[in-house]
């Protein structure tokens, strides 16, 4: 008898400390979660890429360059040339996205011409991989146990409540200060790019090209690096072009992984203030991060703030993964 009713008993609790089924999310939710989050297989297809992926210290060819659309008038002059790049690459993060971390820090972040932003002095070193976090105090100490890998933005960090990955469990709005009460996580999310650009321009004018890249996407530096060898020394915006982008004068570059000259910068910056005096009150934000930087960098064109830019078109090359 008592043997019996320790067996209901332990079955009982066993039942009560089960883990709770995840609350369904929302519409908007799913989709969020879908746009800014990769796949749980993110860091074995990482490993199997990385594995495939020649050597990028030196130019390579990969890809038809008779597919690659380049277009515009610019004043850029002759051929940046290989051994003159210098790519700062920002890579936004949420604090519980540390297998999406390590999967990048073990990979292309390992190869020979990746260097930390403080050895940007060496000949050696072309590529500059910055992952970007908020300023909650959790996001602040993940950037400085990067070192010069990491670093922390004005910006309120996006919460959750799963392991970073999709369709894992409920989402929670991050608070915004600014607007005030506003709980939209999209703010947040593409706050971090607006703010990156600012901080970039003004920290990494020893850079030749400033980008933004995706956590989920995988790149192959390889051909970005003959790319951009091979494209002018000034005023350059490279991608995958969408929308009406053939005369290089509007649409945009996907967001997976974008591009610029860094000359072009500051006289963006200038628009951008211009037409949004505040980003985040103005409504800067209501547009997808990755059209507001196309859209205002072809305005600053237009209103001959910058110089005509030449877009290079890599759509029909494979010259990154996404999404893994």
């Amino acid at each position: 008898m008592s043997l019996l009713l320790l067996t209901l008993v332990t079955s009982a609790s066993a039942l009560r400390v089960s883990d709770p089924k995840p609350p369904k999310l929302s519409l908007w939710e799913s989709v969020f979660d879908k746009w800014t989050k990769p796949s749980p297989q993110l860091p074995e297809k990482f490993k199997a890429l990385w594995e495939k992926e020649p050597d990028f210290s030196t130019p390579q060819s990969q890809g038809a360059r008779s597919q690659i659309k380049a277009y515009g008038a610019s004043q850029g002059g002759g051929n940046l040339g290989f051994d003159a790049i210098k790519l700062v690459v920002g890579v936004p993060m949420m604090t519980n996205q540390e297998e999406v971390l390590q999967a990048h820090l073990a990979t292309w972040v390992t190869g020979k011409g990746v260097c930390d932003i403080n050895s940007y002095g060496n000949s050696e070193c072309h590529i500059f991989p910055v992952f970007l976090y908020g300023n909650s105090a959790e996001s602040e100490e993940k950037a400085k146990k990067l070192g010069a890998k990491g670093l922390s933005l004005p910006v309120p960090e996006p919460l959750a409540d799963d392991d970073g990955f999709q369709h894992t469990g409920p989402i929670k709005a991050a608070r915004i200060s600014k607007p005030a009460n506003s709980q939209d996580r999209a703010i947040a999310m593409r706050g971090k790019s607006y703010e990156w650009f600012k901080y970039a321009a003004k920290n990494f004018q020893w850079a030749t090209h400033l980008s933004k890249m995706d956590a989920d996407a995988f790149p192959h530096f390889g051909a970005i690096l003959n790319d951009l060898a091979s494209g002018p020394s000034k005023n350059l915006y490279w991608g995958s072009a969408m929308g009406d982008s053939a005369s290089c004068n509007r649409g945009f570059m996907q967001g997976a992984f974008y591009i610029e000259s860094t000359n072009l910068e500051s006289c963006r910056q200038q628009q951008v203030d211009e037409d949004f005096p505040d980003y985040y009150k103005k409504g800067g934000w209501k547009t997808h991060e990755d059209g507001f930087f196309g859209e205002s960098l072809y305005r600053a064109v237009n209103s001959s703030k910058c110089p005509q830019v030449t877009c290079m078109n890599v759509r029909a090359v494979r010259r990154y993964e996404h999404p893994v």
